[in-house]
């Protein structure tokens, strides 16, 4: 079973007053650096941080120390770290041109060639042509383009996974070139393959749950209102051994659920499998995956 590649549970944080803010961002880097498997991130554009941890008990926990303190805070929804990813090949090829003023003007042409990778694999970035075709530092500047939508793609704003992106051609101009002009061509480029060409991906977790007999049917029916599927049922010692594989998402919660449905009795694991594209009668994003930059 492969590890998660990032930390999937995600929740905003915000200060009641502008004037707590900092304080709020000094308890949240001692957190983080007293507890493995926490971090957080800066949302600028909301004024709020987006604390992260590798489980729901772990965040659940953090966030009781953090207001055991004395910093006043509000919380978003819990959320999992969601991510874009390509579903074809596509080859665009891109010309920015704008004149500035007078005689000055921008001027850089990419093809780019964009392919999905294997799950897992992660995000590369190739070129292979010549220095006489593109001087290194328009390369550099393409790679910074590319580099700015992985962090934020088309569909939801959320970070782009498992995508080779190769650079086969591209123009200059002696006076109107600039790595800044390269770097706006191939954002725009990579915008443009992505747009009606990649969907929303959820991280789907492998669930094992081990309780009474009696209670099976009941945890089974639950798991597949969670629009888990079922891998296999069967009996150690004596008790029944269920395995799922089912969408995190629809997991938060779960532990107290599983209290009602089949006791104190029960109790369950849970690990990262892979990522899969939400299916389309789900795909208008949660309120906060806006907010799930990095």
């Amino acid at each position: 079973m492969p590890s998660a590649p990032w930390l999937l549970i995600e929740i905003s944080v915000a200060a009641v007053s502008d004037g707590n803010r900092s304080s709020l961002r000094s308890a949240l880097l001692e957190l983080v650096a007293e507890t493995p498997g926490l971090d957080f991130s800066t949302d600028s554009t909301a004024g709020q941080f987006i604390f992260k941890a590798g489980t729901e008990r772990c965040l659940g926990a953090a966030l009781e120390r953090l207001r055991a303190g004395p910093i006043a805070f509000e919380t978003g929804r819990l959320q999992v770290a969601y991510r874009e990813r390509l579903t074809r090949r596509r080859e665009i090829d891109f010309l920015h041109k704008r004149v500035i003023k007078g005689n000055e003007g921008q001027f850089a042409r990419v093809k780019l060639r964009f392919e999905p990778s294997e799950p897992g694999v992660g995000n590369v970035f190739n070129a292979t042509i010549a220095e006489a075709t593109l001087p290194r530092e328009y390369v550099d500047g393409i790679e910074r383009g590319v580099a700015s939508v992985l962090t934020a793609g088309v569909v939801a704003g959320c970070p782009v996974i498992d995508i080779t992106v190769e650079l086969i051609d591209g123009a200059y101009h002696k006076i109107d070139s600039s790595p800044l002009a390269f770097e706006i061509a191939a954002r725009a480029a990579f915008r443009e393959a992505l747009h009606g060409s990649a969907v929303l991906a959820e991280p789907i977790m492998a669930v094992e749950i081990a309780g009474p007999e009696r209670s099976a049917a009941r945890v089974i029916s639950d798991l597949q209102g969670r629009r888990g599927l079922i891998r296999d049922r069967s009996v150690r010692s004596d008790a029944t051994i269920i395995t799922a594989t089912v969408p995190l998402a629809e997991m938060l919660g779960f532990c107290s659920r599983l209290q009602s449905v089949a006791g104190d009795e029960a109790c369950f694991s849970m690990a990262f499998s892979h990522y899969a594209p939400v299916p389309s009668l789900d795909l208008d994003p949660p309120p906060m995956v806006a907010a799930l930059r990095a």
